[in-house]
C-alpha cells in the first residue's frame, strides 16, 4: 500500500507541477495570452500599412498628374479654388434645400462661361 501511496503523491506532485507551469505559460508576462494579444496587433498594423501604401499610391499619381497635364491643374483650379480664366463670367446660383441632389451636394451652384476654351 505504500508504494502506491508514493506513485499518487508522485502523480499528484506532476500534475500540480504541470499545470503550474501551463499557467504561467499561458498568463505569464511573455505568455500565451500577450502572444495572442500582440499577433492581433500585428495583424491590425498590416492591415493600416496597406490602407496607408494604396493612399499613398493614389496621392503620388495625383501628383503626377498635376505635374505634368494642365488641364488637371485647371480642373482643381476651378473645382476646389473657385477660379476662372479672366474673360470668363461666372454665375453663382444660390441653392435652396430642395435643389439638392441624391449625393448630397450642391445641384443650384454651376458657373458658366461666355467663352469656352
Amino acid at each position: 500500500m505504500a508504494s502506491r501511496t508514493g506513485s499518487f503523491r508522485k502523480i499528484a506532485t506532476l500534475l500540480v507541477a504541470a499545470l503550474s507551469m501551463a499557467a504561467v505559460v499561458s498568463l505569464g508576462h511573455q505568455g500565451l495570452v500577450e502572444v495572442v494579444r500582440l499577433t492581433n496587433q500585428k495583424n491590425a498594423l498590416r492591415a493600416d500599412i496597406i490602407l496607408l501604401l494604396e493612399r499613398n499610391h493614389r496621392i503620388m499619381s495625383e501628383i503626377d498628374r498635376l505635374t505634368k497635364d494642365l488641364l488637371a491643374v485647371e480642373e482643381v483650379a476651378r473645382a476646389e479654388l473657385g477660379l476662372a480664366k479672366p474673360e470668363e463670367i461666372v454665375y453663382v446660383f444660390k441653392s435652396t434645400p430642395s435643389s439638392l441632389d441624391r449625393r448630397g451636394s450642391d445641384a443650384g451652384q454651376r458657373s458658366s462661361s461666355k467663352n469656352q476654351d
